[in-house]
C-alpha cells in the first residue's frame, strides 16, 4: 500500500501535476501503508494490541482522507479539461468504493 501511494505521487512528477489532490491521495495512500506495517511489526508484542488498534485506525483515517484527494482530484482534472485524467480517476475512485463493501 505504502509503495502503491509512492508511486502515485511519482507519477504526479511525471505527468507535470505534482502538488495537487492527487499527489495529496498518493501521499495519504502511503501513510496508511506506513500505519498498516507498524500495525503488523508492533503485533510481535504481547502488550502492543492497543498500539496495534490505533495504528489501524490511523491508517484508515489516511485512506478516507485519500477518497476526499481522489475526488478533488477528479475536480482538478476537470477543470484542466484533462477528460483522460477525470475519467481515470473516476473510475479508480468508483472500483474502490465498490470493492469496499
Amino acid at each position: 500500500m505504502a509503495r502503491a501511494g509512492e508511486l502515485l505521487v511519482d507519477l504526479t512528477t511525471t505527468i507535470d501535476i505534482y502538488g495537487g489532490a492527487l499527489s495529496a491521495a498518493g501521499a495519504q495512500i502511503r501513510n496508511a501503508g506506513d500505519c498498516v506495517a507498524q500495525a503488523a511489526a508492533s503485533c510481535r508484542f504481547k502488550t502492543a494490541a492497543e498500539l496495534v488498534c490505533d495504528e489501524l485506525r490511523e491508517g484508515a483515517t489516511c485512506l478516507t482522507e485519500a477518497t476526499g484527494k481522489m475526488q478533488q482530484a477528479i475536480e482538478e482534472a476537470q477543470v484542466d479539461k484533462d477528460a483522460n485524467l477525470a475519467t481515470a480517476l473516476s473510475t479508480s475512485r468508483h472500483f474502490t468504493l465498490r470493492n469496499d463493501v
